[in-house]
This record gives C-alpha cells, sequence and structure tokens, in this order.
C-alpha cells in the first residue's frame, strides 16, 4: 500500500492550513476568512505528453468535467489583454461539498 495514501492530515500551528492525502492527490486546504477556502491540489502524471495536459488543465469551460466537487468554471473576461501585464483569464469557479447528504456551494 502506498505510503502516501494513509497519511494523517497536517495542520499548521493557526489551523488555517490543512494538507492531506485523498486517492493519491496531495490536498491543501487554506483558511482565507471565516467563510471562504483556498484550495489545491498535488500530483505525478507520468507518461502523458505535458501538452495534453496543459490543454485540459486550461480549458476553463469545460475543467468542471474533470475537478470532482468544481460545479461551475466560466471564463469571465474572454484572455483580454490588461495593460502592462500577460494575457491571463480570469475565471469563475465556483466548488460544492456534500455533508451528510446535503450539498452546499
Amino acid at each position: 500500500r502506498n505510503s502516501k495514501s494513509t497519511m494523517s492530515k497536517i495542520k499548521s500551528p493557526s489551523n488555517s492550513y490543512t494538507q492531506f492525502y485523498k486517492e493519491g492527490v496531495l490536498v491543501g486546504i487554506e483558511s482565507t476568512s471565516h467563510n471562504s477556502r483556498r484550495i489545491s491540489g498535488e500530483i505525478i502524471i507520468e507518461g502523458i505528453p505535458i501538452d495534453d495536459i496543459w490543454s485540459i488543465l486550461t480549458d476553463y469551460d469545460n475543467l468542471s468535467t474533470h475537478v470532482p466537487n468544481l460545479v461551475e468554471s466560466t471564463v469571465i473576461n474572454n484572455n483580454r489583454r490588461i495593460p502592462g501585464r500577460r494575457r491571463r483569464p480570469r475565471v469563475y469557479q465556483r466548488g460544492a461539498q456534500r455533508i451528510f447528504g446535503f450539498e452546499f456551494g
């Protein structure tokens, strides 16, 4: 059995950041305010061309079909150029969490 999948949760002293493995993904959850969280995930992918992976990760309008608990993902500025900055899409994303059979999000 992979030791990463059995790793227990790690909490920071301030309890504002939690990190754990779930189904081979290193998940990080940071409290940014009393009702807001920043969620990150890290995985290692071998044997798949990087361009294929990047095309899925940057297809923001369809990203919710690949990411569990991501209910909606939509580009809201159509990748327009902001003077003095690189082109960056502004993306609206909404996630959901299921607790005791109820969905929140």
